[in-house]
């Protein structure tokens, strides 16, 4: 019974292990295509200034300021937006910090 678990943990693992390497291959189609969208838009734009307009479209994400997710904003909940560590490179976010709200205090009883 121990192996059948073991492999069935190796085989999540697995699993998610390639779709995080989906998701990061299909971020990377999108960061070209919008590169090429730029510099098909501004014919005669350095790669330099390129890279500036992509860091700033991360940046702001028009149409999706408050994220992509369907619901309500997790912003909207009570965390509070601590710190972003952002990827100097790209421009893209590559970690934030949030704030959990504080807890009501609970109804139950505690045992004595």
């Amino acid at each position: 019974m121990k192996r059948r678990k073991a492999s069935t943990s190796r085989l999540a693992r697995k699993l998610a292990r390639a779709r995080m390497n989906m998701a990061l291959a299909l971020t990377d189609f999108g960061e070209e295509a919008l590169r090429r969208r730029l510099a098909r838009n501004h014919p005669g734009i350095s790669e330099s200034e390129i890279a500036a307009q992509a860091a700033q479209w991360y940046r702001q994400r028009p149409g999706a300021e408050l994220g992509d997710s369907v619901g309500k904003p997790i912003l909207d909940r009570g965390y509070s937006l601590e710190s972003l560590l952002e990827h100097t490179a790209s421009g893209r976010i590559a970690a934030a910090r949030l704030t959990a709200p504080p807890r009501p205090p609970s109804k139950r009883k505690r045992p004595r």
